[in-house]
């Protein structure tokens, strides 16, 4: 490690070669992080069975490991959706998403009143533990926004910028 951190900075390497070097080093880094997709004989038994009890008529096209969590990807009447469980098999949330032209009125009403030059990039609504919501991902230029309504369409809030918190 030490080794490559000297070649990084190594002041007789041409500029693009350090780019590389940089590049290959972030992607060391940080690869390990994103999720994985893995067969579902990959995953726990337990969660698949888990999976298996809430969705009894989809098929899942995916399965992907982040952490200590599984998510099961799939299809319903053609409608993509997400399924999380943690590694003990405890439900964590299904996403589904929807056109957003399926957003109640008042969600609507408050996206064009409160964010007039975003443009609406996915809506879903998202089921867990806690409650039912609508997420509404938004994005201007460069700069995104995922809002929460609950399923009364009361505004709940922002959500945390996940991106901006792995820098």
């Amino acid at each position: 490690m030490d080794i490559l951190l000297l070649s990084l900075f190594n002041p007789n390497k041409t500029p693009m070669k350090q780019f590389l070097l940089s590049l290959a080093f972030i992607l060391v880094i940080f690869l390990p992080l994103s999720a994985q997709k893995i067969a579902e004989s990959e995953v726990p038994s337990s969660v698949v069975k888990m999976y298996h009890m809430k969705m009894t008529d989809t098929v899942t096209t995916s399965w992907e490991k982040y952490d200590n969590f599984y998510t099961a990807r799939f299809t319903k009447s053609n409608l993509k959706a997400s399924m999380v469980f943690s590694e003990n098999a405890e439900w964590i949330w299904t996403r589904w998403e929807i056109p957003s032209q399926y957003l109640p009125k008042k969600v609507s009403e408050h996206l064009v009143a409160t964010y007039p030059k975003y443009k609406i990039t996915g809506t879903t609504i998202e089921y867990k533990p806690g409650g039912e919501y609508y997420l509404v991902k938004l994005k201007k230029k460069k700069e995104k926004k995922t809002l929460r309504y609950s399923i009364k369409t009361d505004f709940v809030g922002e959500e945390p910028d996940v991106s901006a918190q792995k820098k």
